[in-house]
């Protein structure tokens, strides 16, 4: 089985399509059965052609699409970025997938990403977000099809920021937030009075979508904590958007965030007060 992965469905929402398509064929042939008869056999044919097209063209790209990015043939692709959002929400529900383009069309031997300097995934419970490294092939083989990649090498550095906060009551804390080698970090230190807590979070805003991270909490004292953000490495082949039952394929959960590469990122200080709003300060993680 290939170590490069399908991050797609049927693609561009074609199997919807033909199911459409032959409800409408069975009610014309309740309306005007010889009418209705051709329009069955019609969609039904159209479907099988479309379905047995596209699942060729993804059966020999992942056939010659190697681990490590190597091609067993060389291909005609452009490379870029692939922008994917998919928001499962009933009516309010939302879909976007789009290329941005990164250089010239070439006929390629290997795929190594040398044009991108870093990337995104980010998961919820009901919406997926990615913006990865990819290729957009333009082969007569495979034409419509993307490679991407998760590389947590491009994982953005970011910070450090440092932040102090002090209450009425007197209760204070500082901290130091960084994002070094893959890892959201922070050292944090907190004297309170009649405060509960302090914690640090990483907050992120990524348009759509905002996520925090809990880095480290205190009750009193000095500590320490740090969360992975560098990812699962991994190459695969994209179509439409991606949905979100597609996240336990790149091995990402609800409430991570991975890369840090596109955003509005910030470290957050809190202050947990009983009986009163929580005292809050922030600091812009910048990459570096």
């Amino acid at each position: 089985m290939t170590c490069v992965k399908p991050l797609t469905s049927h693609p561009d929402g074609r199997l919807s399509l033909i199911i459409f398509v032959f409800i409408v064929s069975v009610v014309l042939l309740a309306v005007s059965p010889p009418v209705g008869a051709a329009a069955v056999a019609a969609s039904v044919a159209a479907g099988v052609l479309l379905y047995r097209r596209d699942k060729r063209r993804l059966e020999e790209l992942l056939n010659v699409v190697e681990c490590d990015g190597r091609l067993k043939r060389p291909l005609l692709a452009v490379p870029g970025y692939i922008y994917s959002y998919y928001y499962v929400a009933g009516r309010d529900s939302s879909v976007v997938r789009h290329f941005e383009l990164g250089g010239p069309a070439e006929r390629l031997e290997a795929l190594d990403w040398g044009h991108a300097p870093r990337y995104l995934a980010a998961a919820g419970r009901n919406w997926l977000l990615l913006w990865l490294p990819a290729y957009e092939i333009l082969d007569d083989c495979c034409k419509g099809y993307y490679v991407a990649a998760v590389k947590p090498s491009l994982t953005t550095e970011r910070g450090p920021a440092t932040l102090d906060l002090t209450t009425e009551e007197g209760d204070y804390a500082r901290a130091t937030v960084q994002v070094k080698a893959g890892i959201a970090e922070a050292v944090l230190e907190f004297w309170p009075v009649k405060a509960r807590s302090a914690r640090v979070e990483l907050v992120a805003d990524l348009g759509p979508h905002k996520l925090k991270l809990k880095l480290a909490e205190s009750r009193g004292g000095p500590s320490t904590g740090a969360v992975i953000v560098a990812g699962r490495p991994g190459i695969y082949v994209i179509k439409g958007a991606v949905p979100p039952s597609e996240a336990e394929t790149l091995g990402i959960e609800p409430g991570q965030i991975w890369g840090l590469g596109r955003g509005d990122y910030k470290a957050r200080l809190v202050i947990d007060r009983p009986w009163k709003r929580d005292a809050t300060a922030e600091a812009a993680l910048l990459a570096t």
